[in-house]
């Protein structure tokens, strides 16, 4: 397939969308499509705003019957946690307790724990304190931490 091809085929996509085609959301498209597109990136836009334009100017009727002359490939899209070969599996997760919790912590706190429940297994929290010289440890934090763990639907085994 070539640039003007390609080009066509995602706008129309995207005019079908959203009810308009945009070159800015047409161009990533077309280059995962047509690679050789990125060593003239003028030229390649050139083409794509003037194929944007001449899709604008259909209508919707045209869009759709010119669109099912393409085949795109589904997005497929996991749900829940990917398999791992295991029976069981104990997890654990260690935070430096020189803080409050934040969002990297959370999202694998929720990771572990939903992989110990989905295999068995058990979720331990281990407040990771070994060299106080490193990160000093906030005495509140020994208290929060569990604490926001279990605000978070956690369910742990062992601190």
């Amino acid at each position: 397939m070539n640039v003007e091809e390609a080009a066509r085929k995602h706008a129309l996509k995207n005019a079908f969308d959203y009810g308009e085609a945009k070159a800015g959301n047409v161009v990533g498209k077309v280059i995962g499509e047509c690679p050789d597109a990125a060593k003239d990136l003028k030229a390649t836009m050139r083409i794509i705003a003037r194929v944007v334009k001449e899709v604008n100017s259909l209508s919707e009727k045209q869009v759709e019957g010119e669109l099912s002359e393409y085949e795109f490939q589904e997005k497929k899209q996991r749900e829940g946690l990917p398999e791992i070969n295991l029976k069981k599996a104990n997890t654990r997760v260690a935070p430096n307790p020189s803080g409050m919790l934040h969002i990297g912590h959370a999202r694998a706190i929720i990771l572990n724990d939903e992989y110990a429940g989905k295999y068995g297994g058990k979720f331990f929290l281990r407040l990771e304190d070994t060299d106080p010289k490193t990160k000093k440890p906030l005495p509140d934090a020994y208290e929060r931490i569990p604490v926001d763990v279990e605000w978070l639907g956690c369910k742990v085994a062992d601190v």
